[in-house]
């Protein structure tokens, strides 16, 4: 790049200071304690909440579901970062906070900024993020929501595909991390469950030989 510059072919070296590539786990999932604490400050943003958890989609795509595509049941999400087209039944507090709302309806989509008037997606992004500080929520942002989401389908015993199909995923890798992290828990449980049951064993079989040493004495 250095040497096209030098004959003219370029004016910038594009490679002269790449970006950091991006490494790590991504954003945080929110525990089930800043859930309640997020709820219980902002009320007001219940419903964007319950659509984030129910149906694991991007921000984005949130803001852009209407009405319309609310069959009563089953929400269809054709998502802007992918075009995937995903087709949501609807979790049943969900459901009925969906149906409550639909009663006051002021405009097409499904979520607006004040009546009648729908999110941007930088009014939205800033909205929230102030709303989680404000609600003194930190080291979490609104798109863990979508980790959240992934994680307790993940701890349900959801399939990577199962969980594909509700996020819009396209990769099982994107979703592999939920299913590994819950599968450890899960033999994590099991792992202690059958250590204390041995030990209970072990307690009881105890108690049994000394029990039936006193028996012994008892009779002499």
């Amino acid at each position: 790049m250095s040497y096209a510059i030098e004959i003219g072919m370029r004016s910038d070296n594009p490679a002269l200071r790449p970006k950091r590539l991006k490494t790590g786990p991504g954003y945080r999932a929110w525990t089930r304690d800043e859930i309640q604490t997020f709820l219980r400050e902002k009320p007001q943003f219940r419903l964007p909440l319950l659509l984030a958890l129910g149906t694991g989609q991007r921000g984005i795509d949130q803001i852009a579901m209407t009405w319309s595509a609310f069959d009563g049941d089953v929400i269809e999400v054709v998502q802007e970062k992918t075009g995937a087209k995903v087709w949501i039944p609807c979790h049943p507090e969900l459901k009925i906070a969906l149906e409550r709302e639909l009663t006051l309806r002021t405009a097409d989509t499904i979520l607006t900024h004040t009546p009648g008037r729908p999110w941007e997606l930088g009014q939205f992004q800033s909205a929230v993020s102030k709303a989680i500080r404000s609600a003194g929520l930190k080291g979490i942002v609104w798109h863990g929501l979508r980790a959240t989401a992934a994680s307790w389908l993940a701890e349900m015993g959801c399939t990577e595909r199962e969980i594909m199909s509700i996020t819009g995923h396209t990769t099982a890798a994107s979703v592999s991390v939920y299913v590994r992290h819950a599968e450890q828990k899960t033999r994590a449980v099991n792992a202690i469950a059958k250590l204390s049951n041995r030990a209970l064993e072990q307690g009881q079989e105890k108690r049994g030989v000394t029990n039936i040493s006193k028996q012994g004495k008892r009779s002499d």
